[in-house]
């Protein structure tokens, strides 16, 4: 015969706190990381690549804004010179950025804008621009080698900038994306962009290949179960918080015990 069991109010609390618990982690653990990635800070998956950015179509993923008003011909002459050496340049305000991936690179900065009349400075960055575009082809490869994967990204670019990466735009989420990714270490980054329209991603010969979506219900699913167990650093600092939720009322009583 089955008997159920009675829970008094002791029993009743601890096991809302616990349902609380798992349904507090399987929410706030997906929404860290996209938290992170909107703001800037990245979120790093598990097999070593980066969630760098998530926005929704026509917005943007982080990074610096503004809009010089000076003549920027000096500028974008000296980073279409040295691709070796600088990252491109992008407007903090009314302050133009230079981004250099060298020593040798600051300087040619500071000797090539001597006299510059308008406010800049230069921002250290890992990668030139020649090195990213030297990856580009590599990571396309590797996202698009295998046709019946689910499809997942729809636009591949390199930011030389704020992100300093090769960017991968995906209308979704999972394992094997970043697993792929991870053996270019920061070289490439994923934007999630779940509203993106889907499209067809470009083979280098011009022909066409599959058409790339976000996958319907199941994209989101798989989406969703990424963010939740693919981050380990977000997934222990949200343990480490439940596990002080649990263990603070405990001490609390003993305490008032002692005393």
């Amino acid at each position: 015969m089955f008997v159920i069991p009675r829970f008094d109010t002791h029993h009743m609390r601890r096991f809302l706190l616990a349902v609380s618990t798992v349904f507090g982690l399987a929410v706030l653990i997906p929404a860290g990381v996209l938290a992170a990635a909107s703001v800037g800070f990245g979120a790093r998956h598990w097999s070593g690549a980066v969630l760098s950015g998530f926005s929704w179509p026509g917005g943007g993923a982080g990074g610096l804004t503004g809009s010089c008003s000076g003549d920027l011909g000096p500028v974008a002459a000296l980073d279409a010179a040295h691709h070796d050496e600088l990252a491109g340049f992008t407007c903090d305000g009314d302050v133009v950025v230079v981004f250099a991936a060298s020593d040798a690179g600051e300087k040619l900065v500071r000797d090539g804008l001597r006299g510059y009349p308008h406010a800049w400075r230069v921002k250290r960055v890992a990668h030139s621009d020649a090195a990213l575009r030297g990856q580009q082809d590599r990571i396309f490869d590797a996202v698009t080698v295998v046709r019946v994967m689910p499809p997942r990204v729809v636009e591949v670019s390199v930011d030389t900038g704020t992100g300093n990466c090769v960017r991968l735009d995906a209308v979704r989420l999972d394992h094997d994306l970043f697993a792929r990714l991870g053996a270019f270490g920061d070289y490439a980054c994923v934007v999630y962009v779940p509203g993106a329209p889907a499209a067809h991603l470009d083979d280098r010969d011009g022909s066409a290949s599959e058409r790339w979506g976000a996958g319907g219900l199941g994209g989101v699913v798989g989406t969703y179960l990424v963010l939740l167990t693919g981050f380990p650093w977000h997934i222990g600092a949200w343990l480490v918080s439940a596990v002080a939720v649990w263990v603070y009322p405990a001490v609390r009583r003993r305490s008032r015990r002692t005393d």
